[in-house]
């Protein structure tokens, strides 16, 4: 729709050798639109026709569909420079804790050991593993090496705070690596998503680590999961399906274990940290970092849980969810177990849509942002889709912000099931 004089211009541009080619890069540009073509249920079903998937694979596709296509799908191969990845040091840092796990249920004595003895356990953990690391990028260069010296002080940090915090309550390591969903003996079930077609999809995984309490009334479970970065339960993620993680891991572990109810699920921070402090006084700098590494998650409101969870008023493994006069703090991050047992089913629900979704050929370019936070901001495959807000059919699945109060609100509100009613 240009008038007569610039349509002559523009062709022109087209007529000449000299700047036809850049003419026409820029017509394609103005005319660029954000799009991608949905796959045929059939062909989905066709490329995609395992029907056991992962939890990060479902988190992967609510954070955009087309990211999952290209990953999944298309599945290429990203070159990535010779060095040491965070990726590479999450391995490490799992394979040792778990290493770690069966080194202490050797110990008579663990978790009631001092923090010596518990990084000498550390360093045995680790031991198993150091060779096979040397010889890749950790053993490469001095930088590589240091990096590897820094890493071991992470872990024994790491063992040494899962000692403590364990020390602190009444619940015991049950398991260390625990699957679900895998064709082994000592696997759990897995967690199973009926589709509308009558489709049966599996859900399987790792959980990092399974405690047990056992009180009088129950016995509960609470799952921990290790990262190497600072994480936490988002409300606005957990109930729109980005955070899916921690309440399946904990759904699988006690639909697996009958007879237990849930008492938490949380991530473990795995680091060194430094303690922001006026003063030099060591205890008080062992007390800042410890707060710091503190889990973060989501616990049943059960007082007898949570004292079970931190014995006394120590807040060494959770933030502080007691009042000191008796109580649950308002500002703690717990749930009542009807709430618990409501956000089970919701994670569920999210994860069943989620895959009826992938099965039915979604490819949709459509990033979630939450926040300020865009998944594209992690995301590998920005150059294969060619996604910029900007651009005609740019789309993005935005959520408002959402606060533990009003995630309670929306569980509160929804049905609750015969098995609830039966505290099953």
């Amino acid at each position: 729709a240009l008038e007569p004089v610039w349509r002559e211009r523009l062709a022109r541009l087209l007529r000449s050798p000299a700047t036809a080619p850049a003419t026409a890069r820029l017509l394609r540009a103005a005319d660029y639109r954000v799009q991608s073509v949905p796959l045929e249920p059939a062909a989905a079903r066709t490329l995609f026709n395992d029907h056991t998937l992962s939890v990060s694979r479902l988190e992967e596709f609510a954070a955009c569909p087309f990211r999952h296509f290209v990953d999944y799908g298309l599945r290429p191969e990203i070159i990535k420079d010779w060095g040491v990845e965070p990726v590479d040091l999450g391995v490490l840092y799992h394979r040792s804790l778990q290493n770690f796990a069966a080194v202490a249920a050797l110990h008579p004595s663990y978790p009631n050991v001092t923090p010596k003895e518990a990084e000498t356990m550390a360093d045995e953990a680790v031991a198993p593993l150091m060779e096979r690391l040397l010889r890749g990028p950790m053993g490469d260069t001095a930088r590589s090496l240091a990096d590897f010296t820094r890493a071991r002080r992470v872990i024994r940090r790491a063992c040494v705070t899962v000692t403590q915090q364990l020390a602190a309550g009444d619940f015991t390591l049950v398991k260390a690596e625990a699957r679900f969903g895998y064709a082994e003996a000592d696997s759990l079930p897995p967690v199973p998503l009926r589709l509308q077609d009558g489709t049966e999809v599996l859900l399987q995984g790792k959980i990092d680590r399974i405690d047990r309490y056992t009180a009088p009334d129950a016995t509960y479970l609470r799952v921990i999961d290790y990262k190497s970065g600072q994480t936490t339960l988002e409300p606005t993620k957990t109930w729109w399906g980005l955070q899916l993680q921690l309440m399946v891991y904990l759904d699988a572990a006690i639909s697996g274990t009958p007879g237990t109810q849930p008492a938490g699920a949380f991530y473990f921070h795995v680091a060194d940290p430094l303690a922001k402090l006026d003063t030099d006084d060591p205890a008080q700098a062992e007390n800042e970092i410890a707060k710091q590494l503190q889990m973060k998650g989501v616990a049943l409101a059960d007082e007898n849980v949570l004292s079970a969870m931190d014995r006394g008023d120590t807040a060494l493994v959770i933030p502080a969810a007691l009042a000191k006069g008796g109580g649950v703090r308002k500002d703690a991050r717990v749930l009542a177990m009807p709430q618990m047992r409501a956000l089970l089913r919701r994670t569920r629900v999210q994860a069943t849509t989620l895959a009826e979704a992938l099965y039915d050929g979604d490819t949709s370019i459509l990033p979630a942002v939450s926040g300020a936070v865009s998944s594209c901001e992690t995301c590998d495959y920005q150059a294969v889709c060619g996604f910029d807000s900007m651009a005609r059919g740019a789309k993005a699945r935005e959520f408002a912000a959402m606060n533990m109060e009003e995630l309670t609100q929306l569980l509160s509100d929804a049905p609750a099931s015969p098995q609830d009613a039966a505290g099953g």
